[in-house]
């Protein structure tokens, strides 16, 4: 059975190694990897089985595209990469579970606590 993953920030510098893990995998499972930036010029657009470009965490059309990309690519997991989209996608995860597509991703109240070193 093939697990489809939403790799966000595709652009990010630790993106090659999660790519490598994913395919690389201990069990063996298939999975093909769906990238996406706001760049359209990232390594892993290269790196993924598929790429998308995509509007900024903070635009409004962030979250609906997405949601359109997840339900075209029948993906099961999203891994976000980068700190900006975790607020939205922790906000909006729910959305994302209707369609089957699961976040990885903490609840905003950890997100915004982890991401406070005074308060951590």
């Amino acid at each position: 059975m093939e697990i489809v993953v939403l790799i966000t920030g595709s652009g990010a510098p630790g993106i090659k190694g999660t790519l490598y893990s994913l395919k690389n995998n201990f069990d063996g499972r298939k999975i093909r990897t769906i990238g996406t930036d706001t760049k359209g010029y990232v390594v892993g657009k290269y790196l993924c089985d598929n790429f998308y470009k995509v509007p900024n965490p903070s635009e409004d059309s962030f979250i609906p595209e997405l949601l359109k990309i997840c339900e075209k690519e029948k993906v099961d997991v999203i891994l976000p990469q980068t700190t900006n989209e975790l607020f939205k996608l922790a906000e909006f995860s729910k959305e994302f579970e209707k369609i089957n597509a699961k976040v990885a991703i903490s609840p905003r109240s950890a997100i915004e606590l982890s991401n406070n070193k005074h308060e951590l």
